[in-house]
């Protein structure tokens, strides 16, 4: 092996490698301890709402998605309606026309939260 490649260190100090490490550490942990979502103040909730595009039916009634919807996955992204399970536990929010202009799909511990503390219905 040439000698040069031996002697040759990849940081020019152990500080600098040190520091390196601790804030790789530090955005891993403050990425993985992030604040729990945020929901508006007028949303409902529903523990089992079936998609069939464009139509959500949450308990007996049927709803239709708004034009320039917007669904949210349980990473807080952006989803196309296609890609969004058959069932799963939602808070959604409902436009002037009664049609839901947005929607969250909610994790396990999100979903066990609302049904412990379902938020109130908005008055229309």
């Amino acid at each position: 092996m040439p000698k040069f490649l031996l002697t040759a260190r990849p940081f020019p100090s152990y500080r600098a490698f040190l520091a390196l490490v601790l804030s790789a550490v530090f955005v891993t942990l403050s990425t993985a301890a992030r604040a729990d979502r945020q929901f508006p103040v007028d949303i409902a909730f529903a523990k089992a709402a079936q998609f069939d595009y464009p139509y959500v039916k949450i308990d007996k009634q049927v709803y239709r998605l708004s034009v320039g919807s917007r669904i949210y996955s349980d990473q807080n992204l952006i989803t196309m309606p296609t890609a969004v399970p058959a069932t799963a536990a939602v808070v959604y929010r409902t436009d002037f026309n009664g049609e839901i202009s947005q929607l969250w799909l909610l994790t396990p511990d999100e979903a066990q939260a609302m049904a412990a503390n379902p938020p109130q219905a908005p008055s229309r």
